[in-house]
């Protein structure tokens, strides 16, 4: 299953990460980057910042970050209860 669905994983992880580069680094690795495709990087990143608002906190995070005291309390929100 991992072989049908790769480059299509692998294709989408380079478009967000290409699209993240300042342009002069883009320019220099020789990827081009059009007006639409910054409008779909920031939609899709706008998307992607409300759908992780939708996933409860205990789940966000690795599950040993929930051990440490100092970063629990770091990023709990005040409304969440332990």
């Amino acid at each position: 299953m991992w072989k049908l669905i790769r480059p299509l994983v692998t294709a989408g992880f380079l478009w967000l990460t290409v699209g993240l580069y300042d342009p002069p680094v883009r320019e220099l690795l020789g990827y081009r980057w059009s007006r639409p495709e910054a409008a779909l990087h920031a939609l899709v990143g706008r998307a992607i910042g409300l759908g992780t608002k939708l996933v409860p906190w205990r789940y966000r995070y690795h599950p040993r970050m929930h051990y440490s005291p100092k970063v629990t309390d770091r990023h709990r929100p005040t409304s969440v209860s332990p």
